[in-house]
C-alpha cells in the first residue's frame, strides 16, 4: 500500500488582496524516469502565477492522495502564492514493477513496461471560470517501470506440449487459459493452437497463431513450474487482443526467449512426468479472424 505523505507548503499569512491568477502547474520526476525493482521515487509538484496572486484550496494527487491539509477551512491559512514566488510540494513514494501494475493511470506495453503517468489536480480560491464555476488545473508526470529479469527455473518449449496433452491437461485444470482472441480450456482447444501452422495465415491470423503458441506454453510453464516470466505474458495477452502486428512480434520474442530459457532445467518436485502423447488426430482447426494487421 502506498504510503501518503501530506505535504503542508508554508503559507505567507498577510492583508494583501488576491487578483486571482491562471496556474502554472509543473510536476517533475527528480530522481530519474525509470524503474528497474524496487525503488523510491522523488516526485516534485511546483505551482506558479505569472501575474497577480491567489490561494490553493485544496491540491490532490493520483498516487498519494492530497498534498495541501484538507483538515485546513480558513482561507487565511491556505497557501499563498503570487507572482514572485512558486511553491513547491515534494513528495516520496515506494514503487515496484507490481506496484505501478495496479496504480492509477498505469498502461502496460507490448514489451511488459509498464507507463505509469500520475497527476496532480488542484483549485484557486480566487480565480473562478467565466460561468462562476471552481477553477480547476492540473498537471502529470511519467515513470516507466520495467519488468523483473524472468526465467530462473523449468520451462519447456511449444514441441514439448504439442506432444505432452496430459501436462496440458494439468495446466488447465485450475483455470482456463486467456490468449487475448480466444479462451483455452480444452486440451483439443490448446492443440489447435500448439499445432496451428503460421505460414498458412496471413495478416493477424498468421501473428497470432505465431505469439499464440508461445504464449500458451509459457502460461503453463508458469503454472506447472512456478517459473517467473517477468511479466512478459500480460503483454503477450495484450497484444494478441490487438491488430498490431509488430506488437505481436516484439511479444513472439519475449516469448520464445523464456520458454527456451530453463528447457533443460529439471521439473520442481511435484510436476511432472508427463508421458509422450504425440500428434492428435485429428488436429483442430485454429480460430482465424481474417483481419488485417494495423
Amino acid at each position: 500500500m502506498l504510503k501518503k505523505l501530506i505535504v503542508v507548503a508554508a503559507v505567507a499569512l498577510g492583508a494583501r488582496e488576491a487578483l486571482a491568477c491562471e496556474m502554472v502547474c509543473t510536476k517533475t520526476v527528480l530522481n530519474g524516469s525509470e524503474i528497474v525493482g524496487p525503488s523510491m521515487v522523488e516526485y516534485d509538484v511546483a505551482l506558479s502565477c505569472p501575474a497577480f496572486s491567489d490561494r490553493v484550496t485544496w491540491l490532490d494527487d493520483t498516487l498519494v492522495g492530497p498534498l495541501i491539509d484538507p483538515e485546513i477551512t480558513d482561507w487565511r491559512l491556505m497557501p499563498w502564492l503570487d507572482s514572485t514566488s512558486a511553491l513547491h510540494f515534494p513528495y516520496t513514494v515506494p514503487l515496484d514493477y507490481d506496484t505501478c501494475k495496479t496504480a492509477p493511470g498505469a498502461a502496460l506495453q507490448p514489451d511488459g513496461s509498464v507507463i505509469l503517468t500520475n497527476t496532480v489536480t488542484g483549485s484557486t480560491l480566487y480565480h473562478k471560470n467565466e460561468d462562476g464555476s471552481p477553477y480547476v488545473f492540473s498537471c502529470s508526470a511519467q515513470v516507466v517501470c520495467r519488468p523483473p529479469t524472468s526465467g530462473g527455473g523449468a520451462t519447456r518449449t511449444i514441441g514439448y506440449y504439442k506432444t505432452h496433452a496430459g501436462a496440458v491437461a494439468q495446466c488447465l485444470a485450475g483455470s482456463p487459459i486467456n490468449l487475448g482472441f480466444t479462451t483455452v480450456s480444452t486440451v483439443a482447444q490448446a492443440n489447435a493452437v500448439l499445432w496451428a501452422n503460421p505460414g498458412s495465415f496471413k495478416g493477424v491470423d498468421k501473428a497470432r497463431a505465431t505469439l499464440a503458441r508461445q504464449t500458451l506454453a509459457a502460461t503453463c510453464n508458469a503454472r506447472l513450474f512456478g517459473t517467473s516470466d517477468g511479466g512478459d505474458i500480460a503483454a503477450a495477452v495484450s497484444a494478441l487482443a490487438g491488430q498490431s502486428c509488430t506488437a505481436m512480434s516484439v511479444s513472439n520474442s519475449a516469448m520464445d526467449a523464456f520458454n527456451n530459457s530453463g528447457d533443460e532445467v529439471a521439473f520442481p518436485a511435484g510436476a511432472g512426468p508427463w508421458d509422450n502423447t504425440g500428434k492428435p488426430s485429428p488436429v483442430p482447426a485454429f480460430p482465424a479472424s481474417g483481419l488485417a494487421c494495423q
